[in-house]
């Protein structure tokens, strides 16, 4: 069996990666998993999902700042708080762990380190 990989990119947008053959079986199959979907387009690098989640990891909060309130100030620089993990329940005290939506630009496709 063929391996099918899945990655969301933001929105409604997901990838999904499988070979050529695949594809064709799976647009032919009346219950198969792409009649769940909107619409079906071959990958290009104009597609653009609008809005991409990211999870970040900052140090450096001080502990006298820990909290909710907090973490929303740090991330709004960058774009709108979505989740926490258990960062708001003091689990760990030496980072913060955030999601986070922001806008797809293409200056914004790339890596930061």
């Amino acid at each position: 069996m063929q391996e099918i990989k899945v990655r969301y990119m933001g929105n409604d947008v997901l990838i999904i990666g499988m070979d050529e053959e695949m594809i064709k079986e799976k647009t032919q199959e009346k219950d198969s998993f792409l009649s769940l979907l909107h619409s079906v387009q071959r990958w290009s690098p104009e597609i653009n999902a609008g809005n991409r989640m990211v999870w970040v990891r900052c140090y450096g909060v001080l502990v006298q700042t820990w909290g909710h309130e907090a973490f929303y100030k740090v991330v709004n620089i960058c774009g709108t708080l979505i989740k926490l993990d258990d960062t708001a329940t003091f689990h760990r005290l030496d980072y913060m762990h955030a999601c986070f939506s922001k806008p797809q630009t293409p200056k914004s496709s790339g890596l930061i380190t």
